[in-house]
């Protein structure tokens, strides 16, 4: 579990299997999402699955809490190789404070970056998809492919370094520099 610009964060548990159904079968909020299913059990079932393949390194799932521990949010980070990483799953409930999702993806994309060292983010929005698409744009990503559906883009890390702190400061979560204080001798 960690904790970063207000939000605390953890690796996706079973417990977490009705949240996850809720968020990803709201009609609004998962229609540029790849369809899941309604069914509690069935989610459990793929976590279990998703379990062995974040122990084998190529799969992480957060889940983003408020710091009272309620439930906001979830992105992912899959496909993880050498010399990239996938980010995707993003969607955050309607009641998050402003900025919380922008702050979710933040994060994951730091933890690939940082904590796992690996040079290169790839990630695809749907082509419907005006709001996220806007947001992923202002990083200035490279596209590297497109289909009937999806944009494909990449990132690499100082790119995003770049994008990240216009987001910190325009949240107010970085301060700028002091400037220098000048002094005028008295006349």
């Amino acid at each position: 579990m960690g904790e970063k610009y207000g939000l605390n964060f953890r690796l996706v548990e079973e417990k977490d299997a009705d949240f996850i159904v809720k968020l990803r079968t709201d009609e609004r909020l998962a229609r540029y999402l790849h369809p899941t299913d309604n069914n509690i059990s069935k989610q459990k079932e793929w976590i279990q699955k998703y379990k062995q393949r974040e122990k084998d390194g190529l799969d992480f799932y957060y889940i983003f809490e408020d710091l009272k521990n309620q439930q906001l949010g979830l992105s992912r980070i899959y496909d993880v190789q050498k010399q990239s990483f996938t980010v995707g799953s993003w969607i955050f409930s309607p009641n998050a404070p402003l900025g919380t999702s922008i702050l979710g993806d933040i994060i994951v994309k730091e933890i690939g970056f940082e904590n796992l060292g690996i040079g290169k983010c790839l990630f695809d929005v749907r082509k419907g998809n005006i709001h996220v698409l806007k947001y992923h744009m202002t990083y200035h990503p490279t596209k590297i492919n497109e289909d009937d559906l999806n944009f494909y883009f990449e990132i690499d890390g100082k790119t995003f370094l770049n994008g990240k702190m216009k987001y910190l400061n325009l949240l107010n979560l970085i301060k700028p520099p002091a400037l220098p204080v000048r002094l005028e001798k008295a006349m």
